[in-house]
């Protein structure tokens, strides 16, 4: 059996749905490290729906192959707004770094 991983949306969703734990650095650096990097996900315009790396990026079917979906977008931001930043910005998780 072959696992192919594709970066983009289906990515996100353990971040969107704050399935990861807060205190779960590796895994929480390495997703933000794929929306940052303007190689994979990060645009001008938001977080694209497939890497510009992938082979299907901006291929056939285009809807979830390149462009920004909004909806996405506003639930990254959301998780990240009440579930991750408060956290990662409280005192109690600053002193167990």
């Amino acid at each position: 059996m072959t696992h192919i991983i594709h970066a983009g949306y289906v990515s996100l969703f353990p971040l969107v749905l704050d399935l990861i734990p807060v205190d779960n650095e590796d895994k929480l650096g390495r997703i933000f490290d794929i929306i940052e990097d303007r190689d994979q996900l990060w645009s001008d315009f938001g977080i694209c729906s497939l890497s510009k790396q992938d082979r299907f990026y901006g291929e056939g079917e285009n809807y979830w192959r390149g462009p920004i979906w909004m909806n996405m977008n506003f639930m990254v931001l959301r998780s990240l707004h009440r579930h991750y930043i408060p956290a990662i910005s409280s005192p109690v998780l600053r002193q167990r770094a």
